[in-house]
């Protein structure tokens, strides 16, 4: 969370116009980094359902922890916060 913190304090004193992040939500629902994000105000604009299967150069897909086999049925979690 201080990364992240310290990144978004960068970002607002080089006065960008918006901050985006990618985080990773799980065939449970839980999104990894949520809260650290929504603390510092950004909101989850789109959710794309098997998105790490197209990051991976492999036919059977992503092999996730939490799907145990390919193809990975969890989410790619877009988030932004406009300044």
């Amino acid at each position: 969370s201080k990364l992240i913190q310290a990144s978004y304090d960068e970002m607002l004193f080089n006065d960008v116009d918006a901050i985006c992040a990618m985080a990773w939500k799980s065939i449970n629902g839980t999104t990894n980094i949520k809260g650290i994000l929504e603390k510092i105000g950004l909101e989850e604009t789109i959710s794309i359902p098997g998105y790490w299967n197209l990051m991976v150069e492999s036919p059977e897909g992503h092999h996730c922890p939490d799907c145990k086999e390919p193809p990975c049925r969890c989410s790619g979690v877009f988030y932004v916060k406009y300044l």
